[in-house]
């Protein structure tokens, strides 16, 4: 066995600490409102719509085990607010756990691998998202947010030789999110192939827990196309013109992505510090930590040629391919890179210079301007720039000793302490932090929501960029006017969304006004001076043609409507039936 093989219980005492205290800081100190758990209202049958909706279409469309799971837990009787909460602390979990594996993957010390996972999340470095945000935290968009982690871990337990694990999760994944896992999973596939001879033995003891993983994949996939998926009576010539359209106009995931652009140049840095370790220090690497950096280069490699696809006319790309979003996978590297660079600089605790360089780095990290603790003059780039450098510097000296007798003969460098504290202060930081559960206000414990709950028969229409409204009141919407993307998921719905825009927002679907461009949403002040010259009869003729019995605003509108109820920025309309 190579002697720099990590012991499996070093990479599982990382991944309890990281994974509890990520866990702590997602449910306690960011906790957030899930949209997973939005649609398994839906899927669980305790929010009814009319089948022709295409919020209800698009709710069924999509498959993740996330919301199939949520959605028995909600059958049970478990509340939308636990499951948020549960959620937000399963996001910290999968978040700490990854950036710190991967860390420990690369250089072995398990306390700055811990450590660095508080220093990046509390720096918010990996606010560099190209196509889509990367937040580890602190977000209701669940969905990327959970499988860009959860694939990121992939990745890191294969790094960290924890192959059955990892093996598992690598399955699974089309399951918690299928996107991520084809691109993710081509980059591993690449990484695979280009030491095939020797990895094929290497990962011997996945392959049963990878099948096992995917067996759990395949339920839930069937799960999802013969009890939850439904669909419209829409050519699929028509669907493929009403997606294309939405891309070139609406459309904020799909628009072309520049070279310039921060996120692009991290991957370009993830790129050369991998093939610089690769090339010149490859023989003081084990195979899953060379295995490691193979799929940061294949992920490079693969997203930058995908920042290419966006280039070319959405009428010239592959609906599905498009839908798949290639260029998200440099998300991948944003996240990585910060865990990346720590790891190569702490594989030499002994040495000063990369000590010393490694204690800058997570200061750097610290201060940099997108931080809490910010620097006018620490740029990101600067941060990024300033630890590649280094890394790259540092790959000729030496390996990290990890047998147990060289760590007993030797004391860390100095600045190791230095290093470590940084990590403990970004950690006093993090874990400080609490949000109120006042946060939390739906229609169980607010008597705005209530009233919107109270209503037994047709659809609430929400007014401009409103999301989650479905959530927090039990009662089924008409569109999600903060979230039209949702099409993009479903483009049998572009005709329906066509004429609920043309004819209750009074917006041209494929010539909206100059505010849509790259929006996916709605503009409430838009919304608010069409909606007041609507007459009542008006009103009643969209009761009638789409069956909305209340009108959801902000208490800056005046409708020619009865107003049911009325609390701080909300106000309720009710549009009668004659």
């Amino acid at each position: 066995m190579n002697p720099e093989t990590r012991s499996l219980p070093g990479s599982l005492w990382v991944l309890l600490i990281s994974g509890v205290l990520g866990f702590w800081v997602g449910a306690v100190g960011f906790p957030t409102w899930a949209i997973p758990v939005e649609s398994a209202q839906v899927v669980a049958g305790l929010v009814k719509y009319p089948l022709d909706n295409p919020f209800y279409i698009y709710h069924t469309r999509i498959w993740t085990i996330v919301i199939q799971l949520c959605a028995a837990l909600l059958r049970a009787g478990v509340s939308e607010i636990m499951l948020s909460r549960v959620l937000s602390g399963l996001l910290g979990m999968a978040s700490f756990q990854a950036l710190a594996l991967v860390a420990y993957a690369i250089g072995g010390d398990a306390l700055l691998a811990i450590g660095s996972a508080f220093v990046i999340f509390f720096s918010r470095i990996t606010d560099a998202g190209v196509v889509y945000p990367v937040m580890l935290l602190d977000t209701h968009h669940t969905y990327g947010a959970l499988g860009l982690s959860a694939l990121v871990l992939v990745t890191a337990l294969f790094g960290a030789g924890c192959y059955r694990s990892g093996g598992f999760l690598l399955g699974l994944a089309p399951a918690i999110h299928p996107s991520l896992a084809v691109w993710v999973g081509l980059a591993m596939t690449i990484a695979f192939a280009s030491d095939f001879r020797r990895l094929t033995v290497e990962f011997r003891p996945a392959l049963k827990y990878f099948l096992a993983g995917g067996a759990v994949a395949a339920v839930s996939l069937a799960v999802q196309l013969i009890f939850i998926s439904r669909s419209l009576p829409v050519d699929p010539h028509e669907s493929a013109r009403y997606f294309r359209a939405f891309v070139n106009v609406w459309d904020d995931h799909r628009r072309p992505v520049h070279m310039s652009q921060e996120g692009v140049i991290v991957n370009w840095a993830a790129l050369s510090l991998a093939v610089v370790w690769l090339k010149l220090a490859g023989a003081d690497l084990s195979m899953p930590s060379r295995f490691l950096l193979r799929t940061v280069a294949a992920a490079s490699v693969l997203g930058l040629g995908a920042a290419a696809f966006t280039w070319i006319p959405a009428e010239h790309q592959p609906v599905l391919l498009s839908m798949l979003m290639p260029a998200r996978l440099l998300n991948y590297n944003v996240m990585v890179i910060g865990a990346l660079i720590a790891g190569l600089l702490s594989r030499q605790r002994y040495d000063a210079a990369a000590q010393t360089m490694l204690a800058l780095f997570l200061g750097l990290l610290l201060v940099n301007t997108r931080s809490p603790v910010n620097h006018h003059f620490v740029r990101p780039m600067f941060v990024f720039a300033f630890g590649t450098l280094a890394a790259a510097v540092c790959r000729k000296r030496g390996r990290a000793p990890f047998s147990a007798a060289a760590t007993q003969k030797r004391s860390p460098a100095p600045f190791w302490y230095a290093a470590v504290g940084v990590c403990v202060v970004a950690a006093a930081l993090t874990l400080r932090s609490h949000r109120s559960a006042s946060f939390y206000r739906d229609r169980t414990n607010d008597a705005f929501f209530a009233a919107v709950a109270a209503e037994t028969q047709g659809v609430v229409l929400t007014a401009g960029s409103y999301q989650l409204v479905q959530l927090y009141t039990h009662r089924p919407v008409l569109i999600d006017g903060g979230g039209l993307d949702s099409m993009t998921y479903a483009p049998d719905t572009g005709p329906a969304m066509d004429r609920i825009l043309r004819d209750v927002y009074g917006v041209d679907f494929f010539n909206p006004p100059r505010w849509a461009k790259s929006s996916s949403q709605l503009s409430h002040d838009a919304i608010k001076a069409t909606w007041a010259g609507f007459s009542p009869v008006k009103w009643r003729q969209i009761r009638r043609d789409f069956g909305v019995t209340q009108v959801l605003t902000r208490t800056d509108y005046s409708l020619d409507l009865p107003v049911v109820a009325e609390e701080g920025s909300f106000r309720l309309y009710r549009i009668p039936e004659q």
